[in-house]
């Protein structure tokens, strides 16, 4: 049986920390799955509890208002309680279909099917299963899901072929979804939206959960990027674009072709190369192209300044490169934030302040400094599994993400009391400079980011105790 009418639901998370709490995107993946279902002909209805702020009561109640066919729910760590309520609730009180996707699903579906029973859960990259499952087709047959076999037996089939050619996705489906305004982040501009121009990472960090895209880099044509960013400023009035990628620069020359276009075709959109790009995959003629894009912020994962935390988790200790980056994008006037990891596996009390003079050193504009969580179907994850010290299952998720005190394992060498002061000292020593505090200030490039980072400032000093 066709399931005609489908809603998909990002659900909230009442619990988010540090900055988590004052940044918040439109869910561009159930807005491609939402794109793909439409385009096949389906009903398509998109709840994002998580910018209404709705309960899974709520969520539930709106549902009973207009009964779907069938229900997919995107799973995170974050947002993992809030998903298995919503699923509980109408599996067993409302006797809908649910089908569970996202990076926790993905890596979790074992332990997601002894606290709640969908009808299915989708296995890494969503749009050719569960377009399938929408169909109707019998479940054996369909690559890329698990599901209960005569309501007992719990089946994997095996995976689905990642799509190849990504410039066959239809564009976002952001008509379904609230209006851009609602959303918040920091921005130069507004409205805002995310963009996703390639999927897969070959580097496969300790700490990193590639259970969605895997491992092999695709992406997207320059064109194809292009005619996406284009159609969100002419259709939706978007004037800032956040990059979102993995390895937005992994492909130099690609890279360098989406920004010339955007020169070309007089876009005049404020950029935020929002996640970690590869400070060993820049070039000083790229930086200088990025400016003339509309490049205001590049963000550059370092995680750690010790060679042997680098190596245990992935990455070659190439920290030249790191400081080049720094100046290449200071040179530019490119505002820089670097990315650290405060207490991994392998880090010892010596290799975090390492780290925290290093960041103190290289002088991003900003630093952010995150609690290392052991994700799921990582190879952190299963050392610390393997060496019983895990405190909580992972598979139930992290509500206060990134940002939180909690102790979710036990360190190998560290007391949590210490995690937690190194913490807070990585961020007085970073920040409380009245040189640094004066850069900040003068970065700030509109009214709207002023208020994020006062937001985001006050989340941080309350959750750490600064």
């Amino acid at each position: 049986m066709e399931f005609k009418k489908v809603v998909l639901i990002n659900p909230a998370n009442p619990s988010s920390r540090g900055t988590n709490r004052s940044t918040l995107y439109p869910p561009i993946g159930l807005a491609y799955l939402a794109a793909v279902l439409e385009r096949e002909g389906f009903d398509v209805k998109v709840i994002d509890a998580s910018v209404k702020n709705l309960s899974p009561r709520d969520v539930v109640a709106e549902l009973s208002r207009d009964f779907p066919d069938l229900v997919g729910l995107s799973v995170n760590v974050i947002n993992a309680s809030g998903a298995v309520e919503i699923a509980r609730e109408l599996t067993k009180g409302q006797g809908i279909k649910v089908v569970l996707g996202g990076p926790l699903a993905s890596t979790c579906y074992e332990e997601i099917y002894q606290r709640v029973k969908p009808y299915c859960i989708v296995i890494g990259e969503g749009e050719q299963s569960f377009l399938r499952v929408c169909r109707g087709e019998p479940l054996e047959e369909i690559e890329g899901i698990c599901y209960l076999d005569k309501g007992s037996f719990l089946r994997v089939n095996p995976p689905s072929k990642p799509i190849e050619d990504l410039d066959q996705l239809p564009l976002p489906a952001y008509h379904l979804l609230p209006e851009l305004r609602l959303y918040r982040s920091r921005a130069r501009r507004y409205p805002v939206a995310p963009v996703i121009t390639s999927r897969g990472c070959p580097f496969g960090c300790a700490y990193c959960n590639s259970s969605i895209f895997g491992r092999r880099f695709r992406a997207k044509s320059p064109e194809a990027v292009v005619e996406e960013i284009e159609f969100l400023v002419r259709r939706f009035g978007v004037r800032q674009i956040d990059i979102v990628d993995d390895n937005f620069t992994l492909e130099i020359q690609r890279a360098e072709r989406i920004l010339e276009l955007i020169i070309k075709r007089g876009l005049n959109i404020a950029i935020n190369l929002q996640n970690g790009i590869r400070a060993d995959r820049l070039t000083p003629e790229l930086v200088r192209l990025m400016k003339r894009a509309g490049v205001y912020k590049a963000s550059i994962g370092v995680e750690s300044s010790s060679p042997e935390v680098l190596r245990a988790i992935g990455k070659r200790p190439r920290l030249q490169n790191i400081k080049l980056a720094v100046k290449w994008f200071r040179d530019e006037g490119i505002s820089t934030a670097a990315f650290f990891i405060i207490g991994l596996p392998d880090d010892t009390e010596d290799s975090i302040l390492q780290t925290i003079e290093f960041a103190v050193r290289l002088d991003p504009v900003v630093a952010v400094f995150s609690r290392f969580i052991p994700l799921p179907g990582t190879p952190y994850h299963e050392r610390l599994k393997k060496e019983g010290l895990l405190r909580i299952n992972p598979c139930e998720g992290f509500s206060g993400g990134f940002f939180t005190p909690t102790g979710y394992f036990k360190h190998p060498v560290l007391r949590d009391e210490q995690i937690d002061r190194l913490h807070r000292m990585a961020y007085r020593r970073f920040y409380l400079r009245p040189k640094k505090i004066a850069e900040i200030l003068r970065d700030m490039g509109s009214l709207k980011e002023i208020g994020w980072l006062l937001r985001s400032s006050l989340n941080i000093i309350t959750e750490l105790g600064i």
